[in-house]
């Protein structure tokens, strides 16, 4: 329980129920599974989706990625079932990437007093953010928090930027990065459009 609690503050709760399923088929967390395991990790969690569109998601993942094995690593399996959870809510009309996540985002964006990042040469690639002091403004006036304050968004900022998700997983495996020293570096004071529309 106490690791789950340290865990829950770095890790989305996807993530963390993953590996829960991961270590229940008793496998260390850098181990591979294989496909009759991947379908069975998906049983547990309840994927809404038939076992030939699992087997095909997975042969798919395994030759976009180049992999010789017919096995995956947790951060790729992490990848698939985030892939296969907006591909499911686009079929049902509430795609992450919709409107209204839109029009929020552009409007919080637009009112940005410290001016948000875009893309540019110099940092081509990268996520656009806003300031804290937007998301201080987007609390009070969208949610109501009135009594809301810097600091408590700039905890907010830091709790969001230090989750990883699965699509950070599976980026930080590619690296070869460190989850401890990444989450050491997170700022506190911009937030990415990906993280807002989560929180």
């Amino acid at each position: 329980v106490s690791i789950y609690k340290e865990e829950q503050n770095v890790m989305d709760r996807n993530l963390l129920l993953l590996e829960y399923h991961w270590v229940e088929l008793d496998k260390e967390l850098s181990d591979l599974v294989s496909l009759n395991e991947w379908i069975q990790i998906c049983d547990k969690l309840n994927v809404p989706i038939k076992k030939t569109m699992l087997t095909s998601y997975f042969k798919e993942f395994q030759r976009e990625l180049g992999l010789e094995e017919a096995q995956i690593s947790l951060p790729e399996a992490a990848a698939i079932l985030e892939i296969i959870r907006i591909k499911s809510l686009k079929a049902i009309g509430q795609s992450p990437s919709d409107e209204a996540y839109s029009q929020i985002w552009n409007e919080v964006r637009n009112s940005d007093p410290m001016g948000p990042t875009e893309d540019t040469t110099e940092n081509a690639g990268e996520e656009e953010t806003i300031s804290a002091v937007a998301f201080l403004s987007f609390i009070r006036s969208h949610q109501k928090e009135f009594k809301a304050s810097l600091d408590e968004v700039r905890d907010i900022f830091h709790k969001l930027n230090s989750q990883l998700n699965p699509m950070d997983l599976l980026k930080s495996e590619s690296d070869g990065g460190d989850r401890a020293e990444s989450i050491r570096n997170v700022p506190n004071n911009r937030i990415t459009k990906s993280k807002f529309i989560s929180y």
